[in-house]
């Protein structure tokens, strides 16, 4: 017959694992529960107490790209904003004279 595994003895050996720092394993032996049992049980409480433990990762060379190409634009536009004053200025200057 399976044990009955109550709330209060999940939340328990979550809090073992997150909290305390104990291993899997060493909770797993000391409550009698299957490791895998137990690893579902702190993701379901990661996934609960943490939003972004849902959120993709993104691989470090994608993210890298994006910001290089973020750079790019952010570099262009900021050249043309020079340019722009620039050409301001001088017409300002053409005017006043």
């Amino acid at each position: 017959m399976a044990k009955q595994i109550t709330q209060g003895m999940r939340d328990e050996a979550v809090r073992l694992v997150v909290v305390e720092g104990q291993t899997v394993r060493d909770v797993c032996q000391l409550m009698d529960i299957g490791p895998t049992a137990l690893r579902r049980w702190i993701e379901q409480w990661r996934r609960k107490h943490d939003p972004q433990a849902d959120a993709p990762q993104i691989e470090p060379q994608v993210r890298i790209a994006e910001l290089e190409a973020q750079n790019r634009r952010l570099k262009e536009e900021r050249d043309l904003l020079k340019k722009s004053i620039a050409f301001f200025i001088r017409d300002s200057d053409h005017r006043n004279k």
